[in-house]
């Protein structure tokens, strides 16, 4: 059940604060049309905290997180809201009781962003429900985990479907992206050498594309596999590995599957 919320004082206030503002901010910032602008100012310290840090989980990149700067000693004033109030007389708090008043049309507003990073992206294939705001933030440090780990990552491809599953996450692949990945795959299945650049790997992967077209000429991306492929559909392959892996929270199995640089091999887990 809803109800007003008197203060933010104990750890559970604060609690059910950032999950309000994580539920009600969750779908206007799904909404692709709209674009949120989310204000930190006024409120207890702790709810600005919790409505930026919201956002840095929720928002997109053209959401805008903005804070309300005002100079002295308008700030010391509990009376001033804007220049032009119909009570213009003001007295700072800290004014002893013959120091003259200041008038709110004297104030000068100016309007800050700050900037935030939309990590929102991080979890495109995670389908997380947000009902909390600490479940949201477990969630994605979970999603971030593997990227401290050194060992190569947990691996499983299933051509016929084109989903190529590392440490548990699915990406998908089509074209010369699943067929790079199968043959790297079945290479490194097979415990074979691996490449040490992309003149060297081009003749033995156009022998594969054409044992791929002969065992599976149905397949949805033999259609795409047209022509034989040179070094630059090899590039253009790992790179869009690359970028997927990125999209799933994967960096870290870059330098194993797809490295910028240096061999061409997938560096399977034990």
């Amino acid at each position: 059940m809803r109800r007003p919320a008197r203060d933010l004082r104990s750890a559970r206030e604060n609690e059910e604060a950032a999950d309000f503002i994580v539920r009600t901010l969750a779908p206007l910032c799904d909404e692709e049309d709209n674009r949120v602008i989310a204000s930190i100012a006024g409120g207890r310290k702790t709810m600005g905290a919790l409505l930026y840090g919201a956002m840095s989980l929720l928002g997109k990149e053209q959401d805008r997180v903005t804070h309300v700067l005002v100079g002295e000693p308008y700030e010391e004033c509990r009376d001033f809201f804007y220049p032009n109030q119909p009570v213009q007389e003001l007295r700072p708090f800290r004014a002893a009781p013959d120091d003259p008043t200041i008038p709110a049309s004297g104030a000068r507003i100016e309007l800050a962003d700050l900037p935030f990073v939309a990590l929102r992206n991080r979890f495109e294939e995670l389908n997380e429900p947000r009902r909390s705001f600490a479940g949201l933030v477990q969630r994605y440090v979970r999603t971030e985990r593997p990227a401290l780990l050194r060992r190569p990552p947990r691996l499983a491809l299933q051509i016929d479907a084109g989903l190529l599953t590392v440490e548990g996450r699915p990406i998908r692949l089509s074209g010369r992206e699943l067929l790079v990945a199968a043959f790297l795959h079945q290479r490194a299945s097979e415990a074979l050498p691996h490449f040490a650049d992309r003149h060297e790997t081009v003749p033995p992967l156009v022998d594969y594309l054409r044992q791929w077209r002969r065992e599976r000429p149905h397949h949805r991306a033999t259609a795409r596999l047209s022509g034989d492929l040179d070094q630059d559909d090899l590039s253009k392959a790992l790179a869009g590995l690359r970028t997927k892996l990125r999209r799933a929270g994967l960096d870290s199995a870059i330098p194993h599957l797809a490295p910028e640089r240096g061999r061409i091999d997938f560096d399977l887990a034990d």
